[in-house]
């Protein structure tokens, strides 16, 4: 799928428009608009795995177009997956798991909702942190190209 999708120029077609999409946000929010992203998918792919092999040809050259460094994109990527595996009906663990429990799904969601938020929450806190953090290439002396940090 993704041969076809980078023969056939759909993947320049998705990064220009997500990429307007995103350029409307203040750069601190980037890495934050990634994670909802990432998020919402996960309703769709509950997999790890395969939600990364699905969006990670996308995210990661639309993060760089955005001026995100690769760990933020791929922090983005990973923190939006695998907390709403606690709210979304899609994942056959938590029906399950509900269901040997005897918990009806809508009192699940009462109780879960504000430990979702709360979770939520501190993982954009977290994206906003590592947004700040840039990795800036400087030559030394003899030419060798050096990583530092600067906040």
């Amino acid at each position: 799928m993704l041969v076809i999708i980078k023969n056939g120029d759909i993947l320049d077609t998705i990064l220009y428009y997500s990429t307007n999409l995103f350029g409307s946000l203040p750069p601190a929010l980037n890495a934050i608009g990634l994670f909802f992203v990432q998020l919402s998918l996960n309703f769709l792919v509950p997999s790890g795995s395969g939600q990364a092999a699905l969006t990670t040809p996308i995210i990661t050259p639309l993060g760089d177009m955005m001026g995100l460094t690769r760990q933020t994109t791929v922090l983005a990527l990973q923190m939006g997956d695998g907390v709403s595996n606690i709210i979304f009906r899609t994942v056959g663990v938590l029906l399950g798991g509900l269901a040997i429990a005897g918990i009806p799904y809508v009192r699940w969601i009462k109780w879960v909702f504000p430990y979702f938020f709360l979770i939520v929450s501190v993982r954009v806190i977290f994206l906003i942190i590592a947004r700040f953090f840039r990795k800036h290439n400087l030559k030394n002396k003899e030419g060798d190209v050096k990583s530092e940090r600067h906040t």
